[in-house]
Order: structure tokens, then sequence, then C-alpha cells
């Protein structure tokens, strides 16, 4: 049996590649020669379980050739796949494709942890490999005039919670800084808005509280001062809006809404119509008499 196992880690070291297991998870380890020597890729895999959310963020490490300098040199990597559920947060960068910039190596050694995120759709079962990209398009990779190489086949494999559905129930009225969710008062950064239109308007940072319950801001804002807009990460769900503009974005698609954001007193909201659709509430009731919008959704 030694005899056995000691010509398979030959064999596999033959091949470039190898296969091992440690605290953090399963890695395989890939050498590559590049245009400025031989790198070295260990990559993670596990099962990822996701409810269409985030995923938990897997791990790339690249070991350099020692006392090589590889300052201002990029790598690309793409994630292969279901393309209807993946996108990468890198904003400038086609979906799927990681850029990685060897200069924020430390001495030999560099990990990257590219964050993933999922829209919806996710399937049980549905598996992601990573790849090293080549050819001309990339510029400055040290891949350049080579073959995409195959560095992971099961980089991720996912699995969806099973999830119990739970009806929820959203009562904001206008002028308030407190709504109730499913009958608990919860309070607001900034009062609800009703604005020239008649419609709706919920402060940004007050959008997840709002959608999700929760009792602080989830996710983050990225603010542009010089375009006055606001980018919204909140789970899987990525928003994109401009002070004054219908156009916007929703997890890098260009959508056309009936009401335009807008700033008041310093403070961007969005329209709470389109948010309800972003967030799954099928059902929006206003109520004149009382000045109140009801969300629902089973």
């Amino acid at each position: 049996m030694k005899k056995l196992i000691a010509l398979a880690m030959m064999f596999m070291m033959a091949m470039g590649t190898m296969v091992f297991a440690g605290e953090e998870g399963e890695y395989k380890e890939t050498k590559v020669r590049t245009e400025k020597g031989k790198l070295t890729f260990s990559v993670e895999a596990q099962i990822h379980k996701i409810d269409c959310r985030c995923i938990p963020d897997p791990k790339i490490k690249i070991y350099l050739p020692e006392g090589q300098e590889f300052r201002h040199d990029k790598l690309y990597f793409e994630l292969r796949g279901n393309e209807k559920i993946i996108f990468d947060t890198t904003m400038d960068m086609e979906p799927g494709v990681i850029c990685v910039d060897l200069q924020d190596a430390e001495e030999d050694f560099l990990q990257v942890v590219p964050e993933i995120w999922t829209e919806r759709g996710v399937q049980k079962g549905d598996k992601v490999s990573l790849w090293l990209l080549g050819g001309d398009k990339w510029q400055d990779n040290l891949q350049k005039g080579k073959k995409d190489v195959l560095l992971r086949e099961n980089f991720l494999e996912l699995d969806a919670y099973e999830t119990v559905s739970v009806p929820k129930e959203v009562i904001l009225t206008v002028g308030a800084d407190t709504f109730l969710w499913n009958g608990e008062t919860k309070h607001l950064f900034e009062p609800i808005r009703r604005n020239a239109q008649g419609q709706i308007m919920v402060a940004a940072k007050d959008l997840s509280m709002v959608m999700e319950g929760t009792t602080v801001p989830q996710g983050n804002i990225q603010w542009n001062e010089n375009t006055k807009t606001a980018t919204l990460i909140i789970g899987s769900r990525l928003i994109t809006m401009t002070d004054g503009n219908t156009r916007w974005f929703y997890l890098g698609h260009e959508v056309k809404a009936k009401t335009a954001p807008e700033i008041v007193d310093g403070v961007m909201y969005f329209p709470l119509r389109e948010m309800a659709g972003i967030f799954n509430y099928p059902i929006i009731e206003w109520n004149s008499d009382t000045q109140t919008v009801r969300l629902y959704k089973a």
C-alpha cells in the first residue's frame, strides 16, 4: 500500500499538480510557467452551501519563485460554470473575471480571497471551475500569448440551504422614523418620505433594515461624490443608482425605473416600489387615510 501511495504522489508531481488536505479545506497545487518564471498556484476547493446570496470566499494561494521580481505584473483568472449565476464584484472587469496584481505579494507569497456573488437560480450541484487566462486580450498578463490553464475543476460546488418560507410584512408610515416588521417596531436612521410625484422613498442606508428586518444596516454602501452615485451591496444584491436618474443598474444590468432616486438634506433616498421588486415583495398596498404602505410576501 505504501508503494502505491508513493507511486501516486510521484505521478501527480510529474504532472505538475498535487492535491492535499489542510485545516481550511482541500487544496490542489498546480505549477504554471509564465513569461517571468514558474508560478505555483494552490487553490482551495470546498462544497459551499448558499441561499442565493454570497458565497463563502474561497482561497487562491500564489507562490512566486524565490528572489524573482514580479512587481506591477498582473494575473487574470476566470470563473466558468453556470453563467447566469456567477458574478465578480470587481466593477471594472467582465463578469466572472478576477484580476490579481502581484505587487501586493509579501516576499514570495500572495493569498487571494475573491469576492463572488450569485444571482437567482442557484441549483444544487452546480460546479464552477477556475482558469488562469492567457491571450493578448488581458493587458500586462503574465500569460500573454499563451493558452488558458485550468487550475481547479471543482473550485466551487454549490449546494442550496433547505429553508422554511416565513411570511414577511413591512408597514411604513410617511414621516415616521420607525416601522413595523412582522408586528415588531423597529427604528430607522431617516424618516420615510413621499416625494413630489407621490412615490414612497426610503433612505439608502435604511434599505436593508426595511427589507430584511435587521436592527442595523447590512452590507455596505459606496458613494461617488463626483457623480452623486450610490452603490449598495446587500447579500447577493448589487444596486447602483444616481441622483435624479431613472436609469440604474442591478447586478451590472441596466434597468429603467419610473421613479428616480433623490438626495434630500444630504441623504440619498431610493424608490420603495423598485426596491420591493428587487427584494421579492409581490404585494404593495397604499393606505391614503393613514399614509402607510404595506409590503408583504408569503
